[in-house]
């Protein structure tokens, strides 16, 4: 074989493997290279602009003044090492922001100190969005600034909180859906549940909400309500975000001791993919070299 097809081969081995690296985690629910409706592509896209660092060490926590720790959905509980690197963290001042629907957080919530829990369930309301009753609308009963200019969001099956200050409820037309009917049973109480909260744990605050999904293309692409206001809240915080690369299922790949990613990586590699292709099309069009 001679150089120019040793060449040709060479393009069409990069397009191939750019395009096996961009399509390997394609479909991890939550998954930031997860373009479709429950990855969350659009919102780390959005956080790289904001200039967003993901954490892949809860040892680099620490002299980290003026930051909020975004976690979204984590996928296990945490260490005892790394609930000690949070209260730290909320010592100096800083902020934690918990999204989750109650699978992995409570030990952290319970051991910081913090006075909100999550419980796992499943709530309705005849107070929706859309059809489905598990669109529910969840509405701001505090100010803060995560809810500035937020009368109103749309939540996707989402469980709720107790404790703490509520700065998002749901209305009083709303049940936990116990049996799956779908519908209020006699034993299933119309009243309103809080599902955004706050509290204050050593010198700093923790955020609790108790819907990862709103963070999820899915619901980023909503014409309704004032879900992009609230993400926008999250990004412009005047704190630098590190966002929870460790637990989450939106977690990448990553060496030991990296504290960031290449942005826009999955696009990045869409256009290596693309360019290696039409350019190995071309070759071999005006070649003729098979």
């Amino acid at each position: 074989m001679n150089r120019d097809k040793l060449l040709v081969v060479a393009i069409v081995a990069l397009s191939l493997v750019a395009i096996a690296a961009h399509f390997s985690s394609s479909a991890t629910e939550y998954g930031r290279n997860n373009h479709q409706w429950n990855g969350t592509s659009q919102f780390f896209g959005a956080a790289d602009r904001h200039g967003s660092v993901s954490l892949f060490e809860y040892d680099l926590l620490s002299n980290q003044p003026g930051t909020m720790l975004l976690i979204i959905a984590p996928g296990e509980e945490y260490a005892d090492a790394e609930i000690q690197a949070c209260s730290d963290f909320l010592g100096a001042g800083n902020t934690i922001f918990i999204a989750d629907d109650g699978r992995h957080s409570n030990k952290l919530l319970e051991q910081l100190g913090c006075s909100v829990s999550i419980v796992p369930a499943r709530l309705m309301s005849i107070d929706r969005a859309f059809t489905h009753p598990d669109s529910i609308l969840g509405y701001t009963e505090r100010s803060d600034d995560m809810t500035e200019g937020v009368s109103a969001v749309v939540l996707n099956r989402p469980s709720y909180v107790t404790g703490g200050e509520a700065l998002i409820n749901t209305s009083i037309l709303t049940w936990e859906e116990k049996n799956g009917n779908h519908v209020v049973d006699a034993d299933e109480n119309l009243t309103n549940y809080a599902i955004f909260s706050r509290d204050t744990v050593n010198n700093g605050t923790v955020y609790i909400l108790s819907d990862p999904s709103i963070f999820i293309n899915g619901m980023q692409s909503l014409d309704a309500e004032d879900n992009p206001r609230f993400i926008l809240n999250v990004l412009e915080t005047p704190e630098q975000i590190l966002i929870d690369q460790v637990h989450c299922g939106s977690a990448g790949i990553a060496g030991a001791g990296s504290t960031a990613y290449l942005p826009y990586s999955g696009l990045l590699l869409e256009i290596i993919a693309t360019v290696c292709s039409i350019a190995c099309i071309i070759y071999l069009f005006y070649s003729k070299l098979f």
